[in-house]
């Protein structure tokens, strides 16, 4: 996220047709396609990937060589489109849930938090408090961190809610 702010948004709408909001389905799409999400050993994006936004030029990270560079760009083109998607769900969720015009609180949790921008266009959007722990992390601790903000104000915990936004997997190979 750093190198973001080295960067331009000219691949911004290539970073949303492959990472999107789809209100239809109301989850965040990733088109998998473009990375090697099921071989750890292997670079993480692949050949569609670099074919759509050429290799990263940048391997010394030095700010004088980083501006306006194609690694940035691309980072920061990614960055916005999950910026957006967050938002566009985080409208779902409340708007489904009747509390767009409710004194709420928001608490986010997972890695995408350490986005301090995002964020910022959170608390900007929505107007209402935000809370992020200080180690937001991607293990479904903020969950509990929610159920247990609410039973110190005396509330019920929300049992419905899960760390997992990806597809169903029917078969886990067990």
């Amino acid at each position: 996220m750093a190198l973001a702010s080295f960067g331009n948004d000219k691949f911004l709408s290539s970073a949303r047709r492959i990472c999107h909001y789809d209100k239809v389905a109301k989850s965040i799409e990733i088109q998998a396609g473009y990375f090697n999400f099921e071989n750890y050993n292997k670079k993480t994006f692949n050949e569609n990937f670099t074919n759509t936004f050429g290799f990263p030029d940048v391997v010394d990270l030095k700010p004088e060589k980083l501006w306006n560079s194609n690694l940035c760009n691309v980072i920061l083109s990614f960055q916005r489109a999950i910026e957006e998607c967050v938002l566009e769900l985080l409208d779902s969720i409340l708007q489904k849930n009747e509390f767009i015009n409710e004194n709420i609180q928001i608490a986010c949790g997972g890695g995408v938090f350490h986005n301090s921008v995002l964020v910022g266009k959170l608390i900007k959007k929505y107007g209402v408090d935000i809370f992020v722990p200080p180690c937001p992390g991607d293990l479904g601790s903020s969950i509990g961190a929610v159920n247990f903000g609410l039973l110190s104000q005396g509330k019920e915990p929300l049992f419905e809610m899960s760390p997992f936004l990806g597809p169903v997997a029917d078969d886990l190979g067990s």
